[in-house]
């Protein structure tokens, strides 16, 4: 039972963790993508 939490605690945790990265990493990109093209209308 206690193994059976655990495992599920870590796969939540690892999938929080997988969605937060990669949210950030898109808002960077996109961001970035943003910041270039206002730049270029300049």
């Amino acid at each position: 039972m206690i193994n059976n939490c655990l495992i599920i605690f870590t796969l939540f945790y690892g999938a929080c963790k997988y969605f937060l990265f990669v949210s950030n990493y898109n808002l960077s990109f996109y961001k970035r993508n943003w910041y270039d093209k206002n730049i270029e209308n300049f």
